[in-house]
């Protein structure tokens, strides 16, 4: 019987195969398509891709809350924020005695305070160490460079 070599990428005679007729040393393989099935300049593989314009929740959510829109106040009216207005109601909420109101506002006024505690510093002192021992071998290192 005679013995079948299976065939690898190693082999010679897989690797002539792969060699492009036309001379050039490019080789076809993983990731490396035929030149004639390889994208054309100004071509795309995702054609229905996302269209140019087009905006994320987050994007979409920051420009409605930053709209402007007329609310009357007693006798007068005033061009303020959506995202202010919805803030102002739930204050008048909280005021008439709505607790959930008054909950939600105060979080977001504790969120919204920067802290001064000492204690809200998180590292400790062995962590502090560790930090300002790499700050140091960082910065030598990018000295050396220049």
């Amino acid at each position: 019987m005679k013995r079948i070599e299976p065939r690898t990428a190693r082999s010679g005679v897989a690797r002539e195969r792969r060699r492009r007729p036309s001379g050039d040393s490019y080789e076809v393989g993983y990731r490396k398509p035929p030149r004639e099935h390889q994208f054309r300049p100004g071509q795309s593989g995702n054609r229905n891709g996302r269209p140019k314009g087009t905006k994320n929740a987050a994007t979409t959510l920051r420009e409605i809350l930053d709209r402007r829109i007329e609310v009357r106040s007693g006798g007068t009216v005033r061009k303020i924020r959506v995202l202010d207005a919805i803030l102002t109601r739930f204050a008048e909420s909280a005021l008439k005695g709505d607790t959930k109101a008054a909950t939600f506002l105060l979080q977001r006024y504790d969120l919204a305070q920067p802290s001064n505690d000492p204690s809200a510093n998180t590292t400790t002192p062995e962590e502090q160490e560790i930090i300002e021992t790499y700050l140091e071998a960082y910065l030598k290192r990018n000295r050396s460079r220049t």
